[in-house]
């Protein structure tokens, strides 16, 4: 846990009256849900696990948050991730911050985490709420929600990317954020999901023991167990299987490096920003922080274009100065 709502128990009272007063809000009425430390939570500081954000806080909720509260979710507070989703620096270990420390998984503290999202996963494994959301960027290994998932024994969906309102959320690469649930079951991923989408689809409807029945299902051609089991699960669940054979890995940069670069920036409403974050961690090396040089610091020498982005009114933020000192910004 990084941090917890103190009014998550009234606010689970307040719920329960309005319950036997005139029925559920949504299908999330009185579910206790724990989000990764990059939701923006009004009254709570969003932090992505760094230090230098240590007092960052929103002036309101995210939208996903908006929709959570809508279909009647006690937000019970925030859960560590790898600091600032892992992109900030290569060296650090999956599931550490420089704020939060390291998460552990709960079936085997030796194991690895798995990724950025490892925080949410473990709460979800644990018992700790009955959901949580976490985020994926990117298109190929689902190392910041899917692995978490995975190592953690829980199920993890990435929607495609769009179908949850990104609006308040600190960003890794606006082209490729994706918001998504962490459950213990796939109809509460469905019933989640249903919850938080643009779409207002009601996904637990196409779950079913024949769901599978006709569907075409393409699945990579090697891999170690307990892959093919799962493979001849899903033959045997009536789908038809055809083997692809993954391509070689390119070589071209990745535009989520560029990209975190100007989204942050627009997402903490200040020019330099994450010039600022680098600077603080810089003339604060013992605060928690296990490396020398990061990963960001190489990147903004490149010196590449921001693109210019205005917040909603009203959003008051706390930006972190190169003296140490915190300023107030107000956009």
């Amino acid at each position: 846990m990084r941090s917890l709502n103190v009014a998550a128990v009234s606010e689970a009272r307040a719920l329960d009256r309005e319950r036997r007063r005139s029925g559920p809000r949504g299908p999330l009425h009185g579910i206790p849900v724990l989000l990764d430390d990059s939701f923006d939570v009004e009254g709570l500081p969003t932090t992505a696990g760094s230090i230098a954000l240590q007092s960052l806080m929103p002036g309101d909720d995210a939208a996903l948050v908006a929709q959570l509260r809508a279909a009647g979710a006690i937000i019970l507070g925030k859960t560590n991730v790898t600091e600032l989703n892992g992109v900030f620096d290569t060296n650090l270990p999956e599931g550490y911050s420089s704020l939060g420390g390291q998460v552990l998984l709960p079936s085997d503290t030796d194991k690895t985490p798995a990724g950025s999202s490892a925080g949410s996963a473990a709460a979800t494994a644990s018992g700790l709420a009955a959901l949580t959301i976490g985020m994926e960027t990117g298109t190929d290994v689902g190392a910041q929600l899917i692995a978490p998932a995975g190592v953690a024994g829980v199920v993890g969906l990435k929607p495609s990317v769009g179908l949850v309102d990104g609006d308040g959320v600190l960003p890794v690469a606006s082209s490729q954020d994706a918001f998504g649930p962490l459950t213990r079951s796939v109809y509460d991923a469905a019933v989640a999901l249903g919850a938080v989408d643009t779409a207002a689809v009601d996904y637990t409807a196409g779950l079913s023991p024949a769901a599978l029945q006709g569907k075409k299902v393409a699945v990579v051609a090697a891999g170690s167990s307990p892959y093919p089991a799962a493979v001849s699960t899903v033959e045997s669940q009536g789908a038809t299987v055809g083997s692809v054979t993954l391509g070689a890995p390119t070589t071209r940069p990745s535009i989520v490096l560029r990209e975190f670069s100007q989204d942050l920036d627009a997402y903490l409403g200040g020019a330099s920003s994450l010039d600022e974050i680098i600077a603080y961690n810089q003339a604060n090396p013992v605060e928690g922080r296990i490396t020398s040089r990061t990963s960001c610091w190489r990147l903004r020498q490149r010196r590449w274009r921001r693109t210019s982005r205005t917040w909603p009114s009203g959003r008051r933020r706390m930006l972190p100065s190169s003296t140490g000192y915190w300023r107030p910004v107000t956009t």
